[in-house]
């Protein structure tokens, strides 16, 4: 099965999700996505140990997992960013979903659009709105 079939089904079965602080949230949609594609995820190190965190513990552990607590270099620091169109399943960051300490949310590639999680389900935007890319 190619990548985009298994992220396509990945995305299917996180329908109807609410969104959950450490439990289902932007990194740990996005980092489930990248493993059901690539066999591991992109911040496995990180996902899991945030939740309860103030925006300083938040910050500090944001630096012991990627020496940066600003989320676009740490992303640069693990995977390469796309200077074109994203391919689909590509990691992408928008301000204009729900952001959490990072002043960004993490969401994916889908074509023309990207889905990111909103309150109750995901939510699509077009990729017009996102502020970087990352395979």
């Amino acid at each position: 099965m190619g990548q985009v079939n298994l992220l396509i089904d990945y995305v299917k079965a996180q329908r109807g999700k609410p969104f959950a602080l450490g439990e289902h949230d932007c990194f740990t949609f996005t980092n489930g996505a990248w493993r059901a594609m690539h066999g591991h995820g992109y911040a496995d190190q990180f996902v899991g140990r945030y939740a309860g965190l103030g925006r300083k513990a938040f910050a500090k552990l944001m630096w012991e997992c990627f020496n940066t607590s600003d989320l676009i270099k740490a992303l640069d620091t693990v995977l390469h960013r796309v200077e074109t169109f994203p391919p689909k399943g590509a990691l992408v960051a928008t301000k204009n979903a729900r952001p959490y300490f990072t002043g960004y949310a993490l969401g994916l590639a889908m074509g023309v659009n990207a889905v990111f999680l909103g309150d109750d389900d995901m939510i699509y935007l077009p990729i017009s709105e996102i502020e970087g890319a990352w395979v």
